[in-house]
């Protein structure tokens, strides 16, 4: 056999050699633990942290400015997602005195308020499926949002543009859905979370005070 023949036949047999401790490597680990990219091995653990790496390296391409507005927008998605409602108002006309009684006013009935602009809140809703709100956000917008109730941003709202002479309400959103302004004003005149509770709380006891005088009257004639 020629020498040549043999430094082949040598590399054969180390390729295969070769091959046939990879095949035993590979069964004696889990798939669930690695996997081959690129004829690499790269555990899990690794192929996370390139995720993660790949979405700072994408949020690195923004520059400051984008990635402060990407910030708000999804700040606001959250928020709309988690509030029980919001109302989208037209503050023209407020002063800064009446401005300030109305935040006042907003803060004692729980309500958060806040003007942004409408291109974020825009994008914020779009993001999360709803256009109805489009053509409403243009000129100036400020945003009153109901955490605990749903009544309170409109009530509110719709108390302090008569009490102010300043104001509209352009829209809003209750229990997910898109309300226009004349069903916002209709939702104002629905009792509020602590008037709706009182009325229940009277509707509960009315039984009790009945059987507690009833009570008290079968004592009385059991006294005499």
């Amino acid at each position: 056999m020629r020498p040549h023949n043999n430094a082949c036949l040598v590399c054969v047999l180390l390729v295969k050699a070769l091959a046939l401790s990879n095949y035993l490597l590979f069964a004696s680990i889990s798939p669930s633990q690695f996997q081959i990219v690129c004829g690499h091995w790269i555990s899990q653990k690794d192929i996370k942290k390139s995720k993660k790496e790949e979405k700072i390296n994408m949020d690195i391409k923004l520059s400051p400015a984008q990635a402060a507005k990407r910030e708000i927008v999804e700040q606001l998605k959250e928020k709309i997602k988690s509030c029980q409602s919001f109302v989208v108002l037209d503050y023209k006309g407020l002063t800064v005195a009446k401005d300030t009684e109305f935040r006042n006013e907003l803060r004692k009935n729980g309500v958060e308020y806040k003007v942004y602009k409408n291109t974020l809140f825009r994008i914020a809703l779009n993001e999360l499926g709803y256009t109805e709100f489009d053509e409403a956000l243009n000129g100036p917008s400020s945003f009153a949002f109901g955490i605990q109730d749903a009544v309170a941003p409109a009530k509110v709202a719709a108390e302090s543009i008569k009490k102010l002479n300043a104001m509209s309400i352009k829209c809003g959103m209750f229990d997910g859905k898109f309300a226009d302004a004349a069903t916002c004003n209709a939702m104002a005149k629905v009792p509020g979370r602590e008037v709706l509770l009182g009325m229940l709380v009277s509707v509960l006891s009315a039984p009790m005070r009945g059987l507690a005088v009833a009570l008290n009257a079968v004592a009385e004639k059991q006294g005499e």
